[in-house]
């Protein structure tokens, strides 16, 4: 079963296709890890003091297909009152209506999964973040339709599928993701550099050869990671098993170390490619040593 998750289902295509190839998502910085703890002590103080009763993280599935489903979890489930909430905070610079903010085609999907799934309208709990901490101001936004509809969420869902099946290396993104969990595959180097010119198709075919490279080794690393993953999970403490192909699995501890050593210098090789028409050059910058 394909799981997509409710909350970032409105984000950017590529990034989403990226996390369908098995790539690698880059934590977000420091200072972004700020804002979410913001979010979440804000979400724990709305429930501290009253401003939303109920369950709390109740868990809701949207089917999309056969083997696709969107889930999530819900800040609030009243079902007493068949009231659903979705808590959202703003710092002081952010506040306004959810619906005008930057994040609004993020959350508009989000919510639209919440009301598909469960069949209820739906208020957002828009709370204002004092700069020392600590809630200052509370509004809501109430939704009785989804603003997205089902038919918008499956053909979202159905592109990204079609996106994860092709090399994406030179697919711009869709929107400016901050913080992209994926910004080492973004194609555009914004930087000017003064390059001498040459005609050399030799190289251009090695070029082209070591890009295509990268691309396969850097979906087969992460695919062989998520297959690691899970072979893993479905062992369980089982050591060894023989499967019905003739593989045999063997699940073995492997004891940490420290190591300490020097790295020599080496010469790096960033591989880009130009566009013609604008000269602005696109491609995956690499730290390859060579």
């Amino acid at each position: 079963m394909v799981v997509y998750r409710a909350s970032s289902l409105g984000g950017c295509k590529r990034m989403l296709a990226l996390a369908r190839q098995g790539y690698d998502a880059v934590s977000p910085p420091a200072d972004m890890l700020k804002v979410f703890q913001a979010g979440h002590a804000a979400e724990r103080e709305v429930w501290a003091k009253g401003i939303v009763k109920g369950v709390a993280q109740e868990y809701v599935e949207l089917p999309i297909s056969a083997t696709i489903k969107v889930v999530g979890h819900l800040d609030c489930w009243d079902k007493q009152t068949r009231s659903i909430y979705e808590v959202k905070s703003q710092s002081s610079e952010e506040w306004g209506p959810i619906r005008k903010g930057r994040l609004w085609e993020r959350y508009a999907v989000q919510i639209s999964v919440y009301m598909l799934a469960t069949g209820l309208p739906l208020t957002v709990i828009r709370v204002k973040r004092g700069k020392e901490g600590g809630i200052e101001e509370e509004q809501r936004e109430e939704f009785d339709v989804p603003p997205v509809t089902i038919e918008e969420i499956r053909r979202r869902v159905f592109e990204v599928e079609m996106l994860a099946r092709r090399d994406l290396s030179e697919t711009a993104c869709e929107k400016v993701e901050f913080p992209c969990p994926f910004f080492y595959t973004h194609a555009r180097v914004d930087s000017e550099v003064i390059r001498e010119a040459v005609d050399d198709p030799a190289a251009v075919v090695l070029a082209r050869q070591y890009r295509s490279a990268r691309v396969l080794a850097d979906i087969a690393n992460s695919r062989v990671k998520t297959s690691r993953g899970a072979l893993l999970d479905y062992m369980g403490d089982r050591k060894r098993l023989d499967l019905s192909d003739g593989s045999m699995l063997t699940r073995y501890e492997v004891k940490g170390k420290h190591v300490e050593y020097d790295r020599a210098g080496y010469w790096a090789l960033r591989v880009t490619t130009r566009k013609t028409e604008d000269g602005e050059e696109t491609g995956e910058a690499s730290g390859d040593s060579v």
